[in-house]
């Protein structure tokens, strides 16, 4: 990973071989970023997405291998336990095979190259459970 700071902004690039969410949180916690938002695009070779079934209270996930483009990466960047926490979602798709994949992203490995934009905003928030959905909610 590198990237360069501009103001409040951080302008990322992953390379191949590299995790996504593992590049995001070790720039979060090297330059303190408390809050924050993201989007993104890339290539992909190995994509784990999930979707959160909420009468069982549990997220689904799969992986999926092959050449993918992410089309749409977005994300927060808030605190928990005092170690950066990602809440990221992203469309993958390959239109040689027909296929397109979206949900709550929690890995994705770079096959060609991938192209972060980060906003460090003011302040911080936190994380906690929320008894009611099941889910670790943004604690504003």
């Amino acid at each position: 990973m590198k990237y360069i700071k501009t103001g409040s902004d951080y302008i990322i690039r992953i390379d191949r071989g590299e995790e996504i969410l593992t590049c995001l949180e070790s720039l979060a916690e090297k330059e303190d970023i408390r809050l924050g938002s993201f989007s993104g695009l890339g290539a992909a070779d190995r994509v784990k997405i999930g979707i959160f079934l909420t009468d069982i209270r549990q997220y689904k996930s799969e992986v999926y291998t092959g050449d993918f483009e992410i089309a749409s990466l977005f994300g927060t960047v808030s605190r928990k336990d005092g170690k950066p926490y990602l809440h990221c979602h992203a469309t993958i798709g390959n239109i040689t095979k027909g296929e397109t994949y979206a949900g709550h992203l929690s890995e994705a490995r770079i096959s060609g190259t991938c192209e972060i934009s980060l906003r460090k905003l003011e302040g911080e928030a936190g994380r906690l459970f929320d008894e009611e959905t099941g889910l670790t909610i943004l604690d504003i």
